[in-house]
């Protein structure tokens, strides 16, 4: 199977995959990049008493990729097989807790990554469905959306390196 001769590959500037997905990435219509929330720990104190502390607690929210499907349906044959590998579908339970490490990136019109995205230890969450009809057009842009829950992430870009420099 080739991804990157995916027929709506123009379509995108960003792209995701994994390193257990070898050679193989899928463009991405929509991602949507987990919030960040800083948290206060928790303090015994006095009633009334104010105490000014930073936060030491970072909780990320889901990360969100709406993936185009080929027409020749490679994508969602590819992913729904790999993803849900050892699932009972019986119980809804996996056999094995499954952790993907996952990247994006987002590239210019001439193919180069201009930001790079490291998700880590990453849980499926949603595969979202998506409409058809019969009237549907044979080469029709259709998406889904995957859903994983992220344990935090890391970002690559030569931009940023040199702000600190």
């Amino acid at each position: 199977m080739s991804i990157k001769n995916n027929s709506y590959s123009t379509v995108t500037n960003i792209r995701f995959g994994s390193n257990e997905l070898k050679d193989v990435w899928f463009n991405v219509n929509n991602m949507i990049l987990p919030t960040i929330s800083l948290t206060p720990p928790e303090l015994n104190t006095r009633a009334g008493a104010n105490v000014a502390i930073a936060a030491d607690t970072a909780i990320y929210t889901d990360l969100s990729f709406e993936i185009i499907i080929d027409k020749d349906w490679e994508v969602f044959d590819y992913v729904y097989s790999y993803f849900l590998q050892g699932l009972n579908v019986e119980s809804g339970k996996f056999s094995h807790s499954k952790k993907f490490e996952l990247w994006a990136e987002i590239v210019d019109g001439e193919g180069k990554v201009k930001k790079k995205f490291n998700f880590h230890s990453c849980r499926l969450l949603e595969f979202t469905g998506f409409e058809m009809a019969p009237n549907s057009a044979e080469d029709e842009h259709h998406t889904m959306t995957i859903t994983f829950n992220v344990m935090y992430y890391t970002v690559e870009t030569r931009d940023l390196i040199h702000l600190y420099e």
